[in-house]
């Protein structure tokens, strides 16, 4: 089995982040001098431990009143203890979002309420403990023992597979491919436990069918609610290109 990276736009992980912590300072877009503000919180899992030396993402946000919107993106590590602190921000309103440091956990800007916070120019803002939630791995399996769709992939305009799950809160998250191999593909995406999902499925130009052998529609694609158990690690499913 060889890998294959990523496509664009898919599901980001904290790897992706290794060349932001080569940036000690913030980096800010239309700021012209560092502000007294900031931001300090604190990182665990679900049953109060800390989460050690992950990263950190602070957004700048719109809707903080009487303050003009400027874009902000930055990184921190958080400490022994799973605290983090961001000083020197200008006053508005920030996302607060912790990258998951396994795959047993999920991002909560992902899959729930973005963690927010306003910080003022002259004081810092304390975010309430941030938990991350236990995640699974959610696994499909895309059988193509004809290589219909590397051949037709890319390569055949409007010719398409699409697998996705609906968060919570509204987001389409595609699941990436993780790995090829002569007879198909691997797809995985870390999802919460306990949570109901819903897994959809589409191919444009393809003829598709379901782990049972029925036929997926190639104009409305199949929707299914998955929900892992807690406590359950794995839960997959199987595409089948015909």
């Amino acid at each position: 089995m060889r890998s294959r990276p990523m496509q664009a736009g898919r599901i980001r992980h904290a790897a992706g982040w290794a060349g932001v912590l080569l940036l000690s300072a913030c980096v800010a877009y239309g700021q012209t001098a560092p502000a007294a503000g900031g931001i300090s919180g604190t990182v665990q899992t679900s049953d109060g431990k800390p989460v050690v030396r992950t990263v950190v993402k602070i957004h700048a946000r719109p809707g903080a009143a009487g303050v003009t919107y400027k874009r902000f993106d930055s990184a921190v590590l958080t400490g022994a203890d799973g605290t983090f602190s961001v000083p020197g921000l200008a006053a508005g309103l920030y996302a607060v979002c912790p990258v998951p440091p396994d795959a047993k956990h999920v991002d909560p800007c992902l899959w729930g309420s973005e963690p927010r916070s306003t910080v003022s120019a002259t004081a810092a803002a304390a975010v309430p403990t941030i938990q991350l939630q236990p995640g699974a791995d959610f696994y499909v399996r895309v059988n193509d023992p004809n290589g219909t769709l590397a051949a037709k992939e890319g390569k055949v305009p409007g010719v398409a597979l699409m697998l996705a799950v609906h968060s919570p809160n509204g987001m389409v998250l595609q699941i990436p491919v993780t790995a090829v191999d002569s007879a198909g593909a691997d797809h995985h995406i870390t999802v919460p436990t306990g949570t109901n999902l819903l897994f959809v499925s589409f191919g444009a130009g393809l003829s598709l069918t379901d782990g049972s052998g029925a036929a997926i529609s190639q104009q409305t694609g199949k929707a299914i609610t998955i929900n892992i158990p807690v406590g359950q690690t794995q839960l997959k499913e199987v595409i089948n290109v015909q």
